[in-house]
């Protein structure tokens, strides 16, 4: 028994060299590099520590404000949208009605692509005059003096369609899965107390699959909060920066200013956000399944 326990561990290590190497070692460098004034480029910035400074500034940068805002307002309109359509799709699916498994190909097709490939075709769909949805919204008289990555309020819009196209179908998968998996009595009991589709749905469905849902928002926030290929092809944040996500401000100041202490304490603080709203969404998922 002891040998067995002892293999099992010997197994392990390449794992645990792994963490340490690819998460455990960047964390701790982040973290110390964010009390200290540092960067690769800038002169004066030679790595001494300041304590506190960098995070007081997060605190007191408009950008940083700007950016968690404009993340928020993506995750907030972008979730509720793949749910209600994931789970359309879904229930589509498990019906097996003719052809779903053709169906089910295509429907799964656009989260197979990468979402650098996934920024660079909406980019090209709504080039001016000669992307293929400008040339249509002009002729509607849409846009038609206006530039739809050049408008905020248009490109923000942009970059959220994009993002539904893109996630629904893997939301749509998880509640496939969910569907299949649940009990078949209790809908056998609302069949005979005579309940229609929507009682079905409403009373009996939805309930059933809400640790399903509330695992997929759990999984979105952190994706979104990490959305930065699809802005960087598609905006680069702009214009101005009314399309800059949290990942895109990081990128810039990390990579762009080259102000890597001060880099690492936005990476930490938005760690910090991200932490925190994955232990509410997992105590609610707590209380819901207990």
């Amino acid at each position: 028994m002891n040998s067995k326990k002892g293999f099992a561990y010997f197994c392990r290590i390449p794992l645990w060299i792994y963490m340490l190497l690819v998460i455990t070692f960047p964390m701790l460098y982040a973290l110390n590099i964010s009390f200290r004034k540092f960067s690769f480029a800038l002169p004066g910035y030679d790595g001494k520590f300041i304590g506190l400074d960098n995070y007081l500034r997060v605190f007191t940068d408009v950008q940083f404000w700007n950016s968690l805002r404009i993340t928020l307002i993506i995750i907030v309109i972008t979730i509720p949208l793949q749910l209600v359509f994931g789970f359309l799709i879904a229930s589509l699916l498990f019906k097996g009605l003719k052809g779903t498994r053709i169906f089910t190909s295509v429907i799964l097709l656009p989260m197979t692509i990468a979402p650098i490939v996934v920024g660079l075709m909406s980019r090209l769909l709504l080039m001016d005059r000669f992307g293929l949805i400008s040339y249509y919204l002009e002729h509607m008289g849409i846009y038609a003096d206006k530039s739809i990555l050049g408008t905020p309020f248009a490109s923000l819009c942009a970059i959220i369609l994009m993002d539904v196209w893109h996630w629904t179908s893997f939301l749509a998968l998880i509640m496939l899965a969910g569907l299949q998996a649940l009990p078949q009595e209790p809908y056998e009991a609302i069949k005979i107390d005579g309940g229609s589709k929507f009682q079905t749905t409403i009373y009996i469905t939805l309930p059933l699959l809400l640790p399903i849902i509330l695992t997929s928002v759990l999984l979105r926030i952190i994706d979104l909060f990490r959305i930065f290929d699809e802005i960087l092809v598609l905006t680069g944040g702009g214009p101005g920066t009314s399309t800059e996500s949290i990942e895109m401000f990081t990128y810039k100041v990390n990579f762009h200013n080259w102000d890597m202490g001060y880099g690492a304490s936005v990476g930490i603080i938005t760690f910090l956000i991200v932490l925190a709203g994955s232990l509410s969404v997992l105590g609610l998922l707590q209380r819901k399944t207990d």
